[in-house]
């Protein structure tokens, strides 16, 4: 029964395999540091912690809308979008508004 939950763990689609190769004069300290390294951007824990509860298809559908990384084809805002962003909306802000100063709804 253990060896079936166990494997469970390692049935996850893609390839988790963290490699490092250590040089002739590289320390123990600095192989270990970029082999920890390795392993979190893989993501393979983040996989191992996800799959240690079982999840439903309903919380799966809340996981994968409430972040945005795991989207297909997003990539993350650099601070000039983000301030470009800031910019438009500021400049938007104020074009919803009469002459006599009073918002109106579209």
């Amino acid at each position: 029964m253990a060896f079936l939950l166990a494997s469970n763990i390692f049935a996850f689609k893609g390839a988790f395999q963290a490699e490092v190769t250590v040089g002739e004069n590289e320390n123990a300290e600095s192989a270990i540091r970029r082999f920890r390294k390795a392993v979190m951007s893989s993501g393979h824990i983040q996989e191992t912690r996800r799959r240690r509860y079982f999840e439903n298809k309903q919380d799966i559908l809340k996981r994968k809308q409430s972040t945005p990384r795991n989207k297909k084809g997003g990539k993350p805002k650099t601070a000039a979008q983000a301030i470009a962003e800031k910019e438009a909306a500021a400049l938007n802000q104020g074009q919803g508004q009469r002459a006599g100063g009073r918002r109106f709804n579209n």
